[in-house]
């Protein structure tokens, strides 16, 4: 699956789903700017990375440009989620793919990836996804009590359904639910996570969940 149009780089982001994507297209141009030589590209689900990075190798001016690669994924509950990344890169043709996260290798192209939302004190991989990134940001807000009783009535409600009562409630990832009701308390109801991060929503991004993909953006275009 080549993509249909010449890669430009020097430098390129990978996201899992248009989620990431975006989300990493607005925290790089308020953590770094303008993303000059930088490309952002959406390789789709967790199982898809091995197919896109086959094609990806094979589309125009990826050899002769690319100089920086870095992949975007959430680490979810998967056991070994770093693991699912390098397999990837090494069948593929990467020889040196870095052996853990937030660190680039020294190959051309120079590869790295970011587990989100991020590691923890012993540099294991939190379970979590993007959302849990940004609401390590807005933890202290008064909004989360606010949050935490309505997921308490979601559990009751739910609990009801499974009586037979006539409600019926769709499981729901907790963290995407806290992210998109967060946003609904703030005034952005039915606005994705990019377009929250484009706003400010999640403050400045100088907290410090965010400085390890902030550190992975800016080695993006050093030498």
């Amino acid at each position: 699956m080549k993509l249909d149009k010449r890669i430009r780089g020097p430098a390129i982001v990978l996201c899992e789903g248009v989620t990431t994507l975006r989300f990493c297209e607005h925290a790089y141009g308020r953590l770094v700017g303008t993303p000059d030589g930088v490309e952002f590209f959406d390789y789709g689900g967790v199982t898809q990375l091995q197919t896109y990075l086959h094609g990806l190798r094979g589309t125009t001016g990826f050899s002769e440009d690319i100089e920086a690669m870095l992949i975007v994924r959430d680490a979810e509950t998967s056991p070994d989620p770093a693991r699912s990344v390098t397999d990837a890169l090494s069948r593929t043709g990467f020889d040196q793919p870095p052996d853990r996260p937030y660190l680039f290798s020294g190959a051309k192209p120079r590869i790295a990836f970011a587990l989100l939302p991020g590691l923890d004190n012993d540099g294991k991989p939190l379970q979590g996804s993007v959302e849990d990134l940004c609401l390590q940001a807005v933890a202290e807000s008064p909004f989360m009590t606010c949050i935490d009783k309505l997921q308490a009535c979601q559990h009751e409600v739910r609990e009801e359904a499974k009586s037979g009562e006539k409600y019926r409630v769709k499981r729901q990832s907790p963290s995407k639910l806290r992210a998109h009701v967060y946003l609904a308390l703030c005034g952005f109801a039915g606005k994705q996570i990019g377009t929250a991060t484009k706003a400010g929503v999640w403050g400045d991004l100088s907290d410090d969940c965010f400085q390890p993909l902030a550190t992975l953006f800016r080695q993006l275009r050093s030498v």
